[in-house]
């Protein structure tokens, strides 16, 4: 099973330790995951916390404007990559919002560790694949070597 280095900021409805999401992200190889919940939002992170994605699972009642709130000041606070939203309610309109608050990668309910995965893979690297960097590529000329020596 690999091991990912990436810090991961899982905000959902749930306890730590019973969270449905975080389960699934430390069963995947995921190893340094945070986790806050929707009530409490990002008062109980610290303004130092760095992290590489944040994961929102909305299962509950609570507005599309609300979750997206939340999961925008997550990514301005922490300053990371890109954000996934696991949720049963995929609407167009709730795409919509979730894109402009920063949502780059939607998972829907029910889910496989695969789907999973994936999605959090793109929302980590899409951004880099996606542009278009040249790669460095040394191209020094070497003097042959003499044929008698």
């Amino acid at each position: 099973m690999p091991f990912f280095t990436e810090s991961v900021l899982v905000i959902d409805n749930s306890r730590k330790f019973d969270s449905l999401c975080v389960n699934a992200l430390s069963s995947l190889g995921y190893r340094d995951i945070s986790h806050a919940t929707f009530e409490d939002g990002i008062r109980t992170l610290s303004s130092f916390a760095r992290f590489d994605a944040v994961v929102g699972h909305w299962d509950n009642d609570l507005p599309a404007s609300a979750v997206s709130t939340v999961i925008r000041s997550a990514m301005s606070l922490a300053g990371c990559e890109g954000a996934l939203v696991i949720s049963p309610f995929c609407t167009s309109e709730n795409i919509r919002l979730f894109r402009r608050a920063g949502v780059c990668a939607w998972v829907s309910v029910p889910f496989t560790q695969r789907d999973l995965d994936a999605r959090l893979r793109y929302a980590l690297e899409g951004e880099r694949r996606r542009q278009h960097v040249a790669v460095p590529i040394e191209r020094r000329q070497r003097e042959p070597m003499p044929a008698f020596a």
